[in-house]
């Protein structure tokens, strides 16, 4: 290996390794998952939502994670998501926690 490549991929290791650890101290402390609530007729209560989000954020967590349990995932449709995702964003200027919102799917075409 030639010095210029062995000193690059030095400085690649390096700069990584800064980069994982700024990574991991950003994401420290409590971020729990918001429960999905619900209307009486089904239908997911966006209002709801929003303010339980501005409940956990004034409790002093340092994220809020949504949607990320069993009844967000499996329950709801990619627009309800979406429109739970669109709602929380709206708000999250305001918020002291970081906003974490979860995708998931069998395969990455689902989770795009």
């Amino acid at each position: 290996m030639s010095d210029v490549r062995r000193l690059s991929t030095i400085l690649f290791a390096a700069a990584f390794s800064c980069f994982v650890a700024q990574a991991a101290e950003a994401v420290r402390g409590a971020y729990p998952i918001l429960t999905t609530p619900y209307l009486a007729d089904g239908a997911v209560d966006y209002e709801a939502l929003v303010k339980e989000a501005e409940w956990t954020d004034a409790a002093g967590v340092n994220g809020i994670i949504w949607p990320q349990s069993d009844d967000s995932i499996d329950l709801l449709t990619v627009e309800e998501k979406k429109r739970g995702m669109s709602a929380l964003a709206e708000k999250a200027g305001t918020f002291k926690a970081r906003l974490c919102l979860g995708v998931q799917g069998r395969n990455t075409a689902e989770m795009l």
